[in-house]
């Protein structure tokens, strides 16, 4: 993930999706928010995408310390 751009995020968070089994133009590599559990939003660098099991792997630094997850 080192030296990869993700641009700004709007404003509108609100309008965050949870994913679906159809991915539209999500890509390996683009930069998109996800909405944490917890509330918390982290832009994020999409790593793996696996259209057959209808989920996403992505990944995040905080704190300095790279974190990933599996996303549904």
């Amino acid at each position: 993930m080192a030296g990869q751009l993700c641009l700004p995020v709007s404003p509108r968070l609100s309008s965050v999706k949870p994913l679906k089994p159809h991915f539209g133009n999500i890509q390996v590599g683009i930069c998109v928010a996800i909405q944490r559990s917890n509330g918390r939003i982290h832009l994020v660098v999409v790593t793996e995408v696996k259209t057959q099991n209808a989920w996403v792997t992505v990944e995040w630094v905080e704190k300095g310390v790279k974190k990933a997850k599996r996303l549904i």
